[in-house]
């Protein structure tokens, strides 16, 4: 990374040299992890205490905003927006989210003044990675233990929404999986509040069209709609992206993906010259069409539960998403409750045909 003058920004970036300090708390500082791509303006390091607990460090990376300061408050606010609503969580005890272990800054010297100081968040380490590497493991070959993950990550978007929090970015990525330490099934939290909705806490994102990543955001976000209420937009956003994490867990597709092999190239997202209310009827048969893929890929003996679940939760039509249920309900048609009860329901009869114990 080459800024001002020819410099090395990564030389002079106090974010790239915090290996092997002793941070707050007792935490120790690994080696930099290699950047990922998606990773905008930062950078992370594994960490590790004294009781051998290993970390997550996320830290706030100032170089690509360098010089503009307008950027620079930009990063900063998503970094305090985001840093705030780990620590609400927190306060809340959500069991099924992973948030903060401890947050900090840290200034060296030797380092350019703007560069010198590392904003960081600790993060609980995931020890069997994320549902992509999860999905690899043999352990996970069993549709039981899928459910039972599937439930955990839908509990915690519930333990989110509770708190109105909507999540905006949820993928394989951010569906984090934890070994138990007692033993038995795995257990999955939901990660990454990067992207996240509260109202009262707003970030640079908050009046994006598609917040999170456009491979996992819903068609009407796809479309470039916005519902007049926010509330239904980003909770009618995540209530979508759960369905497709179910349909991603058991096929290795996302809803997507499969919307995209059955739209005609002038009726895709990508190139449709009118709205979304004028896309809907060709959405809705491209939907009908991969649902039967999807029902040809799912293990028969969970296939009606889980083709029952995406149905409702990737409705197309964003006035009739949610569960059937829910939506005639008093308060919100994309409440959880009745989905988390499924989902655990689902997982209870699939052990029972396979013999096994929670």
């Amino acid at each position: 990374m080459v800024g001002i003058s020819g410099l090395n920004m990564e030389d002079i970036n106090v974010a790239f040299h915090l290996e092997g300090l002793v941070l707050p708390g007792g935490w120790t500082v690994g080696s930099l992890n290699a950047k990922a791509k998606d990773a905008r303006f930062s950078v992370s390091y594994p960490v590790f205490n004294e009781q051998g607990r290993q970390g997550f460090m996320k830290v706030l990376d100032l170089a690509d905003v360098f010089g503009d300061i307008d950027d620079l408050n930009q990063a900063l606010g998503d970094y305090i927006a985001e840093r705030d609503l780990l620590m609400l969580c927190g306060e809340a005890a959500l069991s099924r989210v992973v948030v903060a272990v401890a947050h900090g800054k840290v200034t060296l010297p030797d380092f350019m003044p703007t560069l010198s100081t590392a904003h960081y968040i600790i993060f609980e380490h995931a020890d069997r990675g994320d549902l992509n590497d999860a999905l690899s493991d043999a352990g996970l070959d069993d549709v039981a233990v899928r459910l039972d993950l599937i439930h955990d990550f839908a509990v915690g978007i519930r333990q989110l929404h509770k708190q109105e929090i909507a999540h905006q970015d949820i993928k394989p990525a951010n569906a984090l999986v934890f070994a138990r330490p007692e033993g038995g099934n795995p257990k999955g939290k939901v990660a990454d509040l990067g992207r996240a909705h509260k109202s009262g806490i707003p970030t640079s994102h908050s009046g994006a069209v598609v917040p999170g990543d456009r491979s996992f955001a819903p068609p009407e976000l796809l479309y470039g709609y916005q519902h007049p209420d926010i509330a239904t937009r980003r909770f009618g956003g995540d209530v979508y992206q759960l369905g497709s994490l179910i349909c991603y867990a058991f096929s290795g597709v996302t809803m997507n993906a499969l919307l995209s092999d059955h739209l005609a190239t002038s009726h895709h997202w990508d190139s449709f010259g009118d709205g979304y209310p004028q896309a809907l009827p060709y959405l809705e048969g491209a939907f009908a069409a991969a649902l039967t893929d999807l029902e040809e890929t799912l293990p028969r003996s969970v296939a009606p539960e889980v083709l029952r679940l995406v149905t409702y939760l990737c409705e197309p039509d964003l006035e009739q998403r949610g569960h059937p249920r829910s939506r005639g309900a008093y308060g919100s048609r994309f409440a959880l409750e009745r989905v988390v009860g499924e989902l655990n329901l689902a997982a209870v009869r699939a052990r029972s045909r396979a013999g096994l114990h929670s």
